[in-house]
């Protein structure tokens, strides 16, 4: 799979805890563990699936529980996120360019940056490995995975109810 087996591989996971939907919601229950974890996991599968020899798994964050978590499903932190970094309102991509800056100053830059979003917990294993040979046979920068909405995206999926409960946004 890989063009040069020397090639270091790191898997960016951003998991930020100050969600106004869903408070913590990428550490509450999900199948066997939470997002959080089922993320890193992936990331692990990954890793071990494809023939490179330096591979690493970085969650950046704003939350120390957030931290303790990955640490113990055997992610790495190399720091914990900056509070303008953590915002609503901030965009990803700056967070992406924090953390890769951040490797690349420490040594720890690699050829190939993978993101797997905490929130896509529903990902396939032949997606990301169709990604990264997607990526491995053209000249491209950059390789990212979506799908058509049924809904409005820049509108919120739940709304709370009066009483508390969740429903469907129309």
């Amino acid at each position: 799979m890989m063009k040069n087996s020397q090639m270091r591989v790191s898997v960016g996971i951003f998991a930020r805890s100050g969600s106004k939907g869903i408070k913590n919601k990428n550490i509450l229950p999900f199948a066997d563990s939470n997002l959080l974890v089922n993320t890193i996991n992936h990331a692990k599968e990954f890793l071990t699936s494809i023939s490179a020899p330096h591979t690493s798994i970085y969650v950046s964050t704003d939350s120390n529980e957030y931290a303790s978590l990955a640490i113990q499903a055997g992610a790495q932190i190399p720091f914990i996120r900056p509070p303008d970094l953590a915002r609503d309102e901030s965009a990803e991509i700056l967070s992406w360019k924090h953390m890769l800056n951040h490797l690349q100053a420490n040594g720890l830059g690699s050829e190939i940056f993978l993101v797997l979003p905490v929130t896509a917990p529903l990902r396939k294993m032949n997606h990301i490995k169709g990604a990264l040979n997607l990526y491995l046979s053209e000249n491209y920068d950059l390789v990212f995975a979506g799908c058509e909405s049924r809904k409005n995206p820049y509108l919120p999926l739940f709304e709370e109810d009066n009483s508390g409960y969740f429903k469907l946004s129309n």
